[in-house]
């Protein structure tokens, strides 16, 4: 979890499990500010070849829109929670459910448990962006969704190609 307050031991122990990881896809719900530092560490360590799937907070802050972000953060997919009907409590994951009272100690709209729809909301979120990127990777050639038939290069997969 992303420090709230700037912990370079922390940041860079966070870095060096994106950089031996064999997952190449992050999702982060955070605040621009809570973003930040942890970024600036991100780019001086040139850790590049990550899949970043963000939150509205931070996908559509200013602050990273300069060039030096784009080898880095460039394709980024994001998505914005919309306020609606109350979603069952029921139809949410347990773990969020079991842990609210540690949870709301974050300070975070998106791991506040108190509104369950929002919870939800970005579960359904990242659970859409992972299959659409699972249906990628196990495409078949000639049986893809792309002009005829094609599949994606599973070594470089395009923002658009997601959302397909």
């Amino acid at each position: 979890m992303i420090p709230k307050v700037y912990n370079q031991e922390r940041v860079l122990e966070i870095l060096n499990v994106m950089k031996r990881s064999s997952a190449r896809v992050v999702v982060v719900f955070a605040v621009e500010g809570e973003l930040a530092l942890l970024l600036k560490d991100y780019m001086e360590q040139n850790i590049t070849g990550i899949q970043w799937i963000a939150s509205e907070a931070w996908v559509t802050a200013s602050l990273f829109s300069g060039r030096e972000f784009y080898p880095f953060l460039g394709g980024t997919i994001g998505y914005a929670l919309q306020q609606g009907q109350q979603q069952h409590p029921g139809l949410l994951p347990a773990a969020p459910l079991c842990r609210a009272g540690a949870l709301l100690e974050q300070h975070s709209a998106y791991l506040n448990t108190s509104n369950p729809s929002n919870s939800f909301n970005a579960y359904k979120a990242v659970y859409a962006i992972a299959h659409s990127l699972q249906n990628l990777i196990s495409c078949k050639p000639g049986k893809g969704p792309f002009h005829n038939s094609s599949c994606a290069d599973v070594s470089n997969i395009q923002p658009w190609q997601v959302i397909t």
